[in-house]
C-alpha cells in the first residue's frame, strides 16, 4: 500500500498485517511518484518517478532494483510475464529489461498497458480505443473502439485507464471516453457557468464527455457496454457469505 505524509517529498510503502492489526511502513526513495504494478511474485513494485520509472524490492527495507530516465511522463506500466521485463506507457509503449537496462520500442502510440493471462499486451491507444499488440513489431489490433465521437486526449485531458482482467482471465473490463463539441445554447450555458464559478473557459469546457464501461468476453469474443464513468473498478473473486 502506498502512503503519503505531511512531507510532500516523502512517501511510504506499507504492509498490513490483518491478523495482528498492524501497519508496517518503509520509506520510499524520494523520486518515487506513483505506484503502477506489483510483480507476480509480490516482491517488487513498479513506480513512476519524476523522470521515468523505478522498480523497488519491498521484501524488507526498500531497495532500488532498477531505474530508467525517460523524456516523457510515464502513463501506466506493468510487469510482463517475466518479472524482469516491464512495459511502460506514455509516449508510446516501451519494453524495459530491468536486468540489462535495455529499452525497446513496442508501439509508437499508447498508454496504460496491461498483460493478460497469455502474455498479450493490451493498452489504451486513445481515450476511446482499446488495442492489443500483435506479433509483428510495432503493430496492433483494435479490440473495441467508440465511433462517431472525438477520442483524442488533446481535447480536455485523458481519461484512459488500464484494462482489468477477471481472475479466471475470461473477461476484461475497459473504460472508454469520447467527446462531442458543444454548440448553440449548450455552449453558451457552459461559458456562463465557467464565468459564474470564476474558472477560465477552456477546450475541456467546450466539449461534452461521454463515458462508457465495457465488459469483454474473451472466450466468446463478445463485448457489451453501458454508459457511465467507472474508475478503479475491481473484480470480486468470492461473494461474501
Amino acid at each position: 500500500m502506498h502512503l503519503g505524509s505531511d512531507d510532500s517529498m516523502q512517501c511510504f510503502f506499507a504492509r498490513l498485517d490483518i491478523e495482528n492489526r498492524t501497519v508496517r511502513k518503509e520509506p520510499l526513495p524520494t523520486e518515487a511518484f506513483a505506484p503502477l504494478c506489483v510483480s507476480s511474485a509480490q516482491d517488487q513494485v513498479l513506480y513512476s518517478t519524476r523522470d521515468g520509472a523505478a522498480v523497488y524490492d519491498v521484501r524488507g527495507a526498500i531497495k532500488t532494483v532498477a531505474t530508467v530516465d525517460l523524456k516523457f511522463q510515464v502513463a501506466g506500466g506493468v510487469f510482463d510475464t517475466a518479472d524482469h521485463r516491464v512495459v511502460l506507457g506514455g509516449s508510446g509503449l516501451l519494453g524495459w529489461n530491468t536486468d540489462t537496462g535495455a529499452l525497446s520500442r513496442l508501439c509508437a502510440k499508447g498508454s496504460y498497458p496491461a498483460v493478460d493471462g497469455t502474455g498479450g499486451v493490451w493498452f489504451s491507444y486513445n481515450d476511446g480505443t482499446l488495442a492489443k499488440l500483435n506479433s509483428e513489431a510495432g503493430s496492433f489490433d483494435v479490440i473495441v473502439a467508440l465511433s462517431g465521437l472525438e477520442t483524442s486526449s488533446a481535447y480536455g485531458g485523458s481519461y484512459a485507464q488500464s484494462v482489468s482482467f477477471s481472475p479466471n482471465a475470461r473477461y476484461a473490463l475497459a473504460t472508454l471516453t469520447g467527446r462531442t463539441e458543444l454548440i448553440g445554447k449548450e455552449l453558451g450555458e457552459a461559458k456562463a457557468f465557467s464565468k459564474q464559478v470564476g474558472q477560465p473557459f477552456s477546450n475541456f469546457h467546450r466539449h461534452r464527455h461521454h463515458h462508457f464501461f465495457c465488459v469483454l468476453d474473451l472466450e466468446l469474443q463478445e463485448v457489451w457496454c453501458s454508459e457511465g464513468f467507472a474508475h478503479n473498478a475491481a473484480w470480486i473473486t468470492k461473494r461474501a457469505e
